[in-house]
């Protein structure tokens, strides 16, 4: 992941990999269904993709075989850190779902020339009816003023009474803790059962989640949302001290051209999905030459990894991919691995990323949908470029039930993860 911006490289992201699900339906035996993240895959799809899976991963180990007997060839280099003989990873092909997204990092600083002593919005988007929707947004306050208030907001555009439901949400600052500030965030979200119903009168707007944040702090925000009629829009704002929050609505709507400042390699938009999914044949990952990078911006070679942004309902700042996928869910649905432990190494000299700490929190309970993985933790030891070991081991628990021998365990990038990350199977 070469991405030069700091500023991209610490902006959050969420990752979950299962390696296990359970069967949830049964039809025919050639029709038995499996639902991972909302997506639902039958045993012919299942046997397909680990077929594909087992094909590239024996091509890779071949590959890997050629280059360690032919001393002619040098090993992949990746920025500053080597990656040894791991090379030609294993493509992995996804198949999106989960939320739609909206998200903003752009511009990551907000500058107090942006507000003209009201406020600004950040990014809007038309909202669907009875979609669900993950609000994030990570910025700084660089405005010269304590107490800038940062959040998210729905508007009720109908003639009458609208709800909405709020699916957990969390917003915190920091000024000098950045990465485990966003793991609790995220962490908090993600281990929230609770959903709240509010109504909207006509014409009103309802706050979902805001904080006041000093000068200078950096703040990270997530909210699960839905709203159950139509014309309703949400936006990411930003207010100076003492402006009420009925003004959020007729603040201007920033864009690009507006911007002092901005990284055209950052975004803010929204984004189709929030959950990609691969299925994968464990025995192939036995060997340590086995291996997938996974959100290594801008290009892994994976197949439907990056989605781009949808321009038709909301504004869009920067670039219209993603980098890294920061926020989006990652599952890996891995066969015949149970007991095992899975490696994740990271690769924190790579350009841009060098001494931006990389952590993750996982977990390693699970639902028999494999969608509602609870009781998230952080995981040690944080690496750096000056970390002697690059790597965490995650043991990946027994079978439970699971008519195609699946087992799962759950991981989450936080902000400050940064590099590229390598996932494999390990004895």
């Amino acid at each position: 992941m070469k991405l030069t911006s700091k500023s991209i490289l610490v902006a959050s992201l969420t990752v979950l990999l299962v390696t296990s699900v359970t069967s949830i339906t049964t039809a025919k035996k050639s029709e038995v269904a499996l639902e991972i993240a909302g997506v639902t895959f039958t045993e012919r799809e299942i046997e397909a993709k680990l077929r594909e899976s087992k094909e590239n991963s024996e091509l890779s180990a071949q590959k890997d075989l050629a280059l360690m007997e032919n001393p002619q060839i040098v090993p992949e280099d990746i920025g500053q850190y080597s990656w040894g003989t791991y090379t030609n990873p294993v493509k992995l092909s996804f198949t999106n779902g989960g939320n739609k997204q909206m998200y903003s990092n752009n511009p990551e600083p907000i500058l107090g020339s942006y507000l003209n002593g009201v406020g600004a919005t950040i990014l809007e988007n038309k909202l669907v009816a009875n979609e669900l929707y993950t609000s994030e947004l990570y910025h700084h306050n660089n405005t010269s003023l304590n107490g800038v208030i940062f959040g998210v907001a729905i508007k009720n555009n109908n003639s009458y009474n609208a709800n909405i439901t709020v699916y957990g949400n969390k917003i915190d600052y920091t000024t000098n803790n950045y990465p485990s500030m966003a793991a609790s965030v995220q962490t908090a979200v993600l281990n929230s059962s609770e959903s709240t119903k509010y109504t909207i009168y006509p014409g009103s707007t309802k706050v979902i989640l805001s904080k006041a944040v000093p000068n200078q702090a950096v703040v990270d925000g997530v909210v699960n949302f839905k709203a159950h009629e139509p014309n309703m829009v949400a936006r990411h704002f930003v207010l100076a001290p003492g402006t009420p929050e009925h003004k959020i609505f007729s603040t201007k709507i920033l864009t690009s051209s507006d911007l002092e400042k901005y990284n055209s390699k950052m975004t803010t938009a929204t984004l189709p999905n929030n959950t990609h999914i691969s299925i994968i044949d464990g025995e192939s990952y036995l060997s340590k030459r086995s291996y997938s990078y996974i959100f290594g911006f801008p290009s892994t070679g994976n197949k439907d990894e990056y989605e781009p942004a949808i321009t038709s309902t909301s504004n869009l700042i920067g670039s219209n991919i993603l980098s890294g996928n920061y926020g989006h869910r990652y599952i890996l649905a891995i066969r015949d691995v149970a007991g095992k432990k899975l490696r994740v190494t990271a690769n924190v000299n790579t350009s841009g990323c060098t001494n931006v700490p990389a952590n993750l929190v996982y977990s390693t309970d699970y639902s028999k949908t494999a969608k509602d993985l609870t009781n998230w933790k952080k995981i040690s030891p944080v690496i750096t470029s000056n970390s002697s070991q690059k790597y965490w081991d995650i043991t990946i628990p027994p079978y439970v039930a699971s008519d195609f021998k699946l087992s799962n365990v759950g991981l989450m990038l936080p902000s400050g993860g940064c590099g590229d990350y390598r996932i494999e199977v390990v004895n």
